[in-house]
């Protein structure tokens, strides 16, 4: 219930459903995955606060103590601890050492694994941070595919996937990309994704619809051309016929004129 309302925005009932569960007393193993969801509310609040002031700060704190208590009562061979651990990595700036841990995760998971997409997510982040833009792509097509086959609608790879292609030019994949992104925000009625989606969605909005203007305008200017190219070929066409018949005509008036010679 906390996941589902953090995902959906009601922040508010997901704070009174925390505060509640925090007041029960847990098993070791219940405490680990109500800090999960912890964590998870807490990084969903962040996402919709774009500056850094006193609440931003607050929801970072709240996140920190959450992600650190993972970290340290988690198994360490535990591959949710081992991905918490490569996404610290990310966050301080060691890109090359979250990368190393994170790609070895990635070899004992499967591509439908809700964590493989989440790991790949952070090794996109990780590339991008060193500069590779060709594996910043790579990482988040794996990512938007895991989130596919593991039927994942809170996804944020495919969005991001969509700004990049949209950088490199490709307005027609960005476009259905970021499409399918909104309707799965939609379906899954997770308004932090919705929100997102559409900060970025009316730009490659507008360009798509640009592109299909200029490409009506370039057929029209074919068809243009190719009607100018029939009617040139039908008068050539034409004049060749009246040459012809003319010929003929001639060719006939000077064997008659022969035959009454002879």
């Amino acid at each position: 219930i906390l996941n589902s309302l953090a995902a959906s925005g009601i922040f508010s009932e997901a704070q009174k459903v925390k505060a509640h569960i925090d007041s029960l007393t847990l098993t070791p193993a219940q405490e680990l995955k109500f800090a999960q969801a912890g964590r998870q509310l807490y990084s969903y609040m962040k996402g919709y606060l774009d500056e850094e002031n006193e609440l931003a700060m607050s929801l970072t704190s709240e996140f920190d103590d959450y992600d650190a208590y993972l970290r340290e009562n988690l198994p360490e061979d535990d591959p949710y601890r081992i991905f918490l651990v490569g996404e610290q990595y990310v966050r301080v700036g060691k890109n090359k050492e979250a990368l190393k841990l994170l790609t070895k995760l990635l070899k004992t998971l499967k591509p439908e694994d809700n964590l493989y997409g989440m790991v790949t997510y952070r090794c996109a982040q990780a590339s991008r941070n060193l500069g590779d833009d060709y594996n910043y792509g790579r990482y988040l097509a794996l990512s938007a595919m895991s989130d596919v086959q593991g039927s994942v609608k809170e996804t944020l790879s495919l969005p991001a996937l969509s700004q990049w292609l949209y950088d490199k030019g490709d307005v027609d994949r960005a476009y259905r990309y970021a499409n399918a992104s909104l309707n799965d925000a939609t379906a899954s009625s997770s308004r932090m994704r919705t929100v997102a989606i559409a900060n970025f969605m009316p730009i490659i909005d507008n360009s798509y619809r640009q592109k299909i203007s200029a490409s009506r305008d370039e057929l029209m200017v074919y068809f243009l051309l190719v009607v100018i190219l029939l009617i040139t070929s039908g008068s050539l066409l034409f004049i060749f016929l009246r040459n012809l018949r003319r010929s003929n005509r001639i060719r006939r008036q000077l064997h008659a004129q022969s035959k009454m010679q002879e």
